[in-house]
């Protein structure tokens, strides 16, 4: 809930604009994987339309505040990194977006969680993934009346950087609760996830960065051969 409060506006905006993707790419009752899932963004209201949905999710706080907003309990949850998920070549379409990949910090990681991405997918399923750009790799805060969000992001070298967040949030009474995290993400060039999507057996399909233009990331569209 952090995460919506202090993108507000760009938070609803990018969800829109990736579920009208999404049904652009596949039609309702489709199954789709939603990698990096969180607490369920775009899981949920994608369900909610029809389609079926998995949700894939290191974080077992987030798939639990993903299954209490899921109602319906119609999104099947699996507690993984998306490098050791196993996938049975099931899947219509396949989602790595909201800046998942920076999460992985090394080109091993990140080659198995795109082969994860692959071994998920039927034959000619197709995949939307974002890759961040530097210009997300800048410290920031956001402040409200409930909660003080401060973001430090320091380059360590080259391409990997400390990510740092101090977080207080305040209940009715007044009281804080404050949370610390420190851990490091990585800037990928796009020459280098493209050259292991295509290594793996993926073609690309398209550029739909037009659509998200002012989120700091490029989407594209693949397709597994």
């Amino acid at each position: 809930m952090t995460y919506e409060r202090s993108f507000r506006k760009l938070y609803q905006h990018l969800t829109n604009i990736t579920i009208e993707t999404v049904n652009k790419l596949v039609a309702p009752k489709a199954k789709i994987i939603d990698f990096g899932a969180g607490t369920g963004r775009l899981s949920i209201p994608l369900s909610e339309l029809g389609y079926e949905v998995t949700a894939v999710e290191p974080s077992k706080e987030m798939i639990n505040q993903l299954r209490k907003k899921d109602h319906e309990s119609s999104v099947e949850t699996v507690v993984s990194t998306m490098q050791d998920f196993k996938g049975n070549k099931d899947q219509d379409l396949a989602l790595c977006v909201f800046t998942v990949i920076l999460y992985l910090v090394d080109e091993k990681s990140l080659k198995n969680a795109l082969n994860s991405v692959y071994d998920s997918l039927k034959k000619d399923a197709v995949f939307l993934i974002d890759i961040p750009s530097r210009l997300l790799f800048n410290s920031y805060a956001y402040d409200d009346e409930k909660i003080s969000r401060h973001v430090n992001i320091k380059n360590l070298n080259g391409d990997i950087y400390e990510y740092t967040e101090n977080l207080t949030v305040s209940d009715i009474h007044h009281k804080d609760t404050v949370y610390t995290d420190t851990f490091h993400i990585k800037y990928w060039p796009k020459e280098e996830v493209f050259n292991i999507l295509l290594e793996i057996g993926f073609i690309l399909v398209s550029d739909q960065s037009e659509q998200f233009v002012g989120t700091g990331s490029q989407y594209y569209v693949f397709k597994k051969s």
